[in-house]
C-alpha cells in the first residue's frame, strides 16, 4: 500500500526515509538525559539512572498507556494475569522489546522513576525540544512549513494539566473559593509551528504556568508566554516567526515584546476594541477601505470547510490603533464574516496584525489566523483524550517538579510522533493502514506484547505485514 495515496498522510515529506526515525530521536533523548544526570548526584548514585527513568516515562507516553502503574504491571508476572490479564509470555516480550527499542538495560520501578524525575528542575528540560528538532539537521528543513511571507506560523496557547483539591506542591497555582476551599492546579503554555494548509503541528517549546521559587503570587498564562517567547528567540535566533494567538495575547505589553523579539503577529481581537470614530465615518462616506471584499473563485475554493466556500467575505482596515490604552500601537485590522444563502450573516473573526495587507491577501491571512486551532486539535486533544496520552491523569505529582516535567515529556512525545509522521515512510504507511491515530496506537500496544522485535523498522514492518505472530513464537511462548 502506498501511503502517498492516503489523504490522512501529511502533504509534506521533503526528506522521507525508509528506516524508522524513532531510534534517532530516542538516541537524542538518551544522550540528553544522560548529560543532564551529571548535574544531579543522587541520580548518578541511584541503582536506576536518570536516563532510564526518563525514558520509561517517554515509553509510556509514546505507546499511550493510560497510566504508569498499568504499564509497569506487565513486568510483574505474578500480578499481571490477575490485574490486567497479561501472561508471563507477554510480560517477557514487553520487557525484551523495551530493552531493544529504548535501550533500557534495567526497568526502573514506578516509585524510583517518579523520585528521580521529581528532582530535575523543569528549566533543565527546555533544551530537549531544540535537540530533537536539531537531530534532523540544521533548521533549514523548516522552510517547508513557511508561509508565502517566508515566516513560520507560531501558535501559542495554554492548557491545564492537573487539578486537585488535596494533592499539591510548592509550585501549584492556588485558586481560593468563597466557601474557603482551595483548588491546586498546574497549567502550561505550548508553542507549536503549524503548517499553513495541512494538519501538521510541531510543538517546539513548553513553559509551565506555576509559582516561581520564592514567589507567593500565582503565575499567569501571559507571563509564562513571555518567558517562552524569549526562550524561543534564543533557541532559534535565525527563524522568522508570525505569532498566532487568541485575544488574551492582544495586549500592549505583549505586542511590544513581540516587536522587540522581531516577531510579527496575527492576534485575535474583540470586535470593536480597536475601532475609533474613523471607521464609522468611512462607512457612512462609502470609503473604499471600509468596503467588504468578496474573494476570487480560487480563494473561495481553497477553504477547507465546505460551508465556507463562497460564503466568506473580508475587510481590511489599515492604520488602526490596538485600543484606547495604547494609541501608539497601530496596525492592520482584518475582519471576516460569513454570509450564507439562508440565515443572518455572522462575524467569523477579527484580527490585529503588523503586516500591511491588501484585500487580495485577506483570504490567505484569515486561513493562517484560523490555523491557531491546530494546536488544540492536533496536540491538546491527542494528549487529553482517554485513548491518547490521558494528559490530565495524575501520573505522579511529586513534591518538586514532577508534574511539570511529565508535561514536558508528553509534549516531547507528541513532537516525536509528528516528526515520524512527516519524515518516516514506515510510520506514514502504518498511519495510512490504520486510517486514524487511535487505531494505530492500539495496534502498537497490542503488537508490543505479541512479537519480539529486533528494532523499530522491524517493529513497523511486522505490523504492516500482518498482526498475527509467527507459529514458531506461538509454540514457544
Amino acid at each position: 500500500m502506498n501511503p502517498r495515496d492516503k489523504k490522512s498522510v501529511p502533504l509534506i515529506r521533503p526528506h522521507g526515509r525508509k528506516q524508522a526515525l524513532m531510534p534517532e530521536l530516542l538516541r537524542v533523548c538518551g544522550e540528553f538525559f544522560a548529560q543532564l544526570a551529571k548535574a544531579y548526584p543522587k541520580a548518578v548514585q541511584s541503582q536506576y539512572s536518570l536516563r532510564d527513568c526518563a525514558l520509561l516515562f517517554m515509553a509510556t507516553f509514546l505507546f499511550k498507556f493510560p497510566s504508569l502503574n498499568q504499564f509497569l504491571a506487565v513486568f510483574d508476572s505474578d500480578e499481571a494475569p490477575h490485574s490486567v490479564g497479561w501472561s508471563k509470555q507477554q510480560s517477557g516480550r514487553l520487557r525484551q522489546n523495551l530493552r531493544t527499542l529504548f535501550d533500557l538495560p534495567t526497568i526502573p520501578t514506578d516509585k524510583t522513576a517518579r523520585v528521580r524525575v521529581d528532582e530535575v528542575k523543569t528549566a533543565d528540560l527546555h533544551g530537549l525540544f531544540p535537540a530533537l528538532l536539531g537531530s534532523l539537521g540544521e533548521f533549514s528543513w523548516l522552510q517547508d512549513l513557511q508561509t508565502a511571507t517566508g515566516e513560520l506560523l507560531l501558535v501559542i496557547d495554554g492548557t491545564q494539566s492537573f487539578s486537585s483539591k488535596q494533592i499539591h506542591c510548592d509550585h501549584c497555582r492556588i485558586t481560593k473559593h468563597r466557601d474557603g476551599t482551595r483548588t491546586y492546579s498546574h497549567q502550561a503554555v505550548v508553542a507549536a509551528v503549524v503548517h499553513p494548509t495541512d494538519s501538521t503541528s510541531l510543538p517546539i517549546g513548553v513553559e509551565p504556568v506555576s509559582r516561581q521559587d520564592g514567589v507567593r503570587k500565582n503565575d499567569c498564562e501571559q507571563v509564562a508566554a513571555k518567558r517562552l517567547l524569549r526562550r524561543i528567540r534564543e533557541q532559534y535566533p535565525e527563524l522568522k516567526f508570525m505569532v498566532v494567538a487568541d485575544a488574551l495575547y492582544a495586549t500592549g505589553p505583549m505586542i511590544k515584546l513581540l516587536e522587540g523579539l522581531s516577531m510579527s503577529y496575527l492576534l485575535v481581537v474583540k470586535p470593536g476594541a480597536h475601532q475609533q470614530g474613523d471607521l464609522a465615518y468611512w462607512a457612512r462616506s462609502g470609503h473604499a477601505e471600509a468596503r467588504w471584499h468578496t474573494p476570487s473563485q480560487r480563494d473561495a475554493t481553497a477553504e477547507r470547510q465546505s460551508r465556507d466556500r463562497g460564503t466568506l467575505r473580508y475587510r481590511v482596515l489599515p492604520q488602526q490603533t490596538l485600543n484606547g490604552k495604547h494609541p501608539e500601537i497601530q496596525g492592520t485590522v482584518l475582519q471576516c464574516e460569513r454570509r450564507p444563502k439562508k440565515g443572518a450573516r455572522k462575524l467569523v473573526g477579527e484580527w490585529f496584525t503588523n503586516h500591511p495587507l491588501t484585500p487580495r491577501q485577506a483570504a490567505k491571512f484569515v486561513r493562517w489566523a484560523r490555523r491557531r486551532w491546530s494546536i488544540e486539535n492536533c496536540i491538546f486533544k491527542t494528549m487529553k483524550a482517554l485513548t491518547g496520552m490521558n494528559f490530565e491523569h495524575n501520573f505522579g505529582h511529586g513534591k518538586e517538579f514532577l508534574s511539570n516535567n511529565l508535561t514536558q515529556f508528553m509534549v516531547a512525545a507528541a513532537l516525536m510522533d509528528q516528526l515520524s509522521l512527516l519524515w518516516c515512510y514506515s510510520f506514514q504507511a502504518l498511519r495510512a493502514v490504520c486510517r486514524i491515530a487511535v487505531v494505530q496506537w492500539e495496534f502498537q500496544r497490542t503488537y508490543l506484547l505479541a512479537r519480539r522485535v529486533a528494532n523499530w523498522t522491524d517493529y513497523y514492518q511486522a505490523m504492516l505485514n500482518g498482526f498475527d505472530p509467527p507459529e514458531s513464537e506461538l509454540s514457544t511462548g
